[in-house]
């Protein structure tokens, strides 16, 4: 397992970029554990997260998201998630979207963070202003 976990805040969304490579399952509930501690350490105001997983390479069994989307705390599940994926994801990120939100995460799978800015506008049912890329 080798990745890095990088947070950037701004006056609309924290981002998270995750690069690297995952090697198994437990490697990913790992990664998710890290992730949990890292929002809860530096909460959103606006309770909107994207995170970029373009870069990571792995991607966990359709049983192991199961599991994790299981296993999101509450304080966790007031945020509004967008992930930003690849192309050769959408299937999967299909099915992760669907787990997590089965589970009470409002959670977004895109393939533009273009797209996911305006989902973002659209969740907070306001006009905002996208910082500059």
């Amino acid at each position: 397992m080798s990745y890095t976990i990088n947070l950037t805040i701004n006056n609309l969304y924290h981002q998270i970029d995750i690069v690297g490579v995952l090697l198994k399952d437990t490697d990913a509930d790992d990664m998710q554990i890290k992730l949990i501690e890292l929002l809860r350490s530096n909460p959103s105001p606006t309770n909107l997260l994207m995170i970029d997983v373009r870069l990571l390479q792995f991607r966990a069994s359709v049983t192991n998201t199961f599991f994790r989307a299981s296993a999101i705390p509450n304080d966790v599940k007031s945020l509004n998630v967008a992930i930003i994926e690849n192309d050769e994801y959408k299937d999967k990120g299909t099915i992760t979207e669907n787990m997590y939100r089965n589970n009470g995460l409002n959670l977004r799978v895109f393939l533009d963070k273009g797209e996911a800015e305006s989902w973002f506008i659209t969740v907070n049912n306001q006009k905002i202003s996208i910082p500059n890329k």
